[in-house]
C-alpha cells in the first residue's frame, strides 16, 4: 500500500493512513495478507518515500531512497 502526499509533507504524520488501508484492502485485487493485512506500507512526496514492513518483529518506518 502506498500512500501519496505532497512535497513537503511529513510523511511520519501520515503513516496511520497507511495502516488504515493496509487493514482493508479491495477484494478484487490480489494481495499477500498476514492475517488479513497487506504488510508493506509506503508514504511517498515523490522525492522522500518512507517504508514500513510488517513482517518485521517491531515495525518502524524507515527513509528509503
Amino acid at each position: 500500500m502506498i500512500e501519496a502526499k505532497k512535497v513537503g509533507t511529513t510523511l511520519t504524520g501520515v503513516e496511520w493512513q497507511t495502516r488504515k488501508y493496509q487493514q482493508s484492502p479491495k477484494d478484487e485485487l490480489p494481495a499477500y495478507l498476514i492475517e488479513g493485512v497487506l504488510p508493506f506500507g509506503y508514504e511517498s512526496t515523490g522525492v522522500e518515500t518512507r517504508f514500513t514492513s510488517g513482517l518485521d518483529p517491531e515495525p518502524t518506518s524507515a527513509v528509503r531512497p
